[in-house]
């Protein structure tokens, strides 16, 4: 074969293989920032159909809660954010009881476990007053994610 398609050749292998490689670390890859209670996040693609949950609460606390579905595989990331304004150790401490184990996922401290109930993770932290609680899937199959990667797409 003649130099010059040999390098071509060997060019075009290359720049699919950067493409590649940037596409799978591309800080803009889609998806969508959403606002619960004043607290931002980030959901990946696909997770469109949103569903405003109703929670039976006896405090006085104000909290959002919401149901972002992913209707192609059926997955569902739940977010809900509470007013808070008591002590962050008791809670952590109560946490810990039930099982939570600490994590730093984007520099927020917080308590994670796996839900018995099936391949479900969930997380919690407090952050400007507000108890936040995530509960997504385990391994986020569309995009061969963990949970804790799923939590650093997600957590802003």
């Amino acid at each position: 074969m003649n130099r010059k398609l040999l390098f071509t050749l060997a060019m075009i292998l290359s720049a699919v293989l950067l493409i590649s490689s940037v596409s799978a670390i591309w800080p803009f890859d889609g998806g969508s920032d959403v606002t619960v209670n004043g607290i931002n996040f980030h959901l990946p693609d696909g997770f469109n159909h949103v569903e405003k949950e109703q929670l039976n609460s006896n405090s006085n606390s104000y909290y959002e809660a919401y149901t972002y579905d992913n209707e192609n595989n059926h997955e569902f990331i739940k977010i809900c954010v509470v007013d808070f304004d008591g002590d962050e150790t008791s809670l952590y401490n109560s946490l810990i009881k039930q099982g939570f184990t600490q994590k730093t996922i984007n520099g927020k401290e917080g308590y994670g476990r796996i839900y018995s109930g099936g391949p479900r993770y969930g997380y919690g932290y407090v952050e400007n007053g507000k108890y936040v609680i995530l509960d997504i899937p385990f391994v986020y199959a569309d995009e061969g994610l963990q949970h804790d990667e799923l939590l650093a797409k997600i957590i802003k």
